[in-house]
């Protein structure tokens, strides 16, 4: 179990944490990112209409650092996101601004 807060880089409440490895997953690291209220610069996309994925991550992101592009979402605060449509996961994303949200990824650590 690893957790990370980067506060000294005036990035308060958002939490890096590795939750860990499933034998069947052993490329991938499970992340949970707990990310603050407002926008977090990140783009979804789903085009496999499977697991939608992180397509691209603003220069301003608040996200910037502990989320990477190829990142899989699994959930956005416990609501499962596989074979949701990109479109549908981003206004789940928004829809909560106004709270802290909780981001399930799975990261390939075989690249």
């Amino acid at each position: 179990y690893d957790c990370r807060s980067d506060v000294s880089a005036g990035l308060p409440g958002i939490a890096y944490v590795t939750i860990g490895y499933e034998e069947e997953e052993e490329d991938y690291e499970r992340l949970l990112v707990v990310a603050p209220p407002g926008k977090l610069g990140i783009v979804i996309d789903n085009p496999s209409g499977n697991i939608p994925f992180v397509h691209a991550i603003k220069e301003t992101s608040v996200l910037k650092g502990r989320v990477h592009v190829g990142d899989l979402l699994l959930s956005v605060d416990e609501v499962d996101c596989r074979g949701i449509h990109s479109m549908s996961v981003s206004m789940l994303i928004s829809n909560r601004s106004d709270s802290v949200r909780t981001l399930k990824l799975l990261r390939n650590i075989s690249c």
